[in-house]
């Protein structure tokens, strides 16, 4: 009886070794639900040119662009909205990407693209919010992206 008691409590310290229950183990778990970091935004059109800003800082958007964002870290999802001028705190979802939807380019970089058939009239600010989980990074403090379509 004592030979089994001993055995079954060394298979359970085996185990908690094997999966996880050491600090190291812990600290990858947390990297992997770490915040998100935005590199670049860039709005390109459907020939894949960078859309270029006017003299005041503006990009005139056509019917249809994509807005290309390049990150390091894990995602869960990125929204997209646009912040209409004079309204900083009204956040207009114009869309949403999967996680599943992302791919690698390498060097730990990756990128996801959100393809936003533009209405007919729009002027504000292009925002960004990466998910990981809970945690999330915002483009606001980052990026200024000014966009207007008449």
């Amino acid at each position: 009886m004592k030979r089994v008691c001993l055995l079954g409590i060394l298979s359970v310290m085996v185990v908690g070794i094997l999966y996880g229950c050491s600090g190291a183990r812990n600290t990858v778990a947390s990297e992997e639900i770490a915040a998100p970091s935005i590199l670049n935004i860039r709005l390109v059109n459907k020939e894949k040119e960078e859309l270029s800003r006017n003299d005041a800082g503006w990009i005139d958007l056509p019917s249809e662009c994509k807005i290309e964002v390049v990150y390091e870290g894990n995602i869960t999802r990125a929204d997209f909205f646009i912040v209409p001028t004079g309204t900083e705190s009204d956040k207009e979802l114009i869309g949403t990407v999967e996680a599943k939807d992302s791919f690698e380019l390498g060097n730990s970089e990756k990128k996801v693209i959100f393809c936003w058939k533009v209405p007919d009239s729009v002027m504000g600010n292009v925002v960004v919010i990466l998910y990981n989980d809970q945690n999330c990074t915002s483009s606001e403090a980052y990026f200024f992206i000014k966009v207007y379509k008449e």
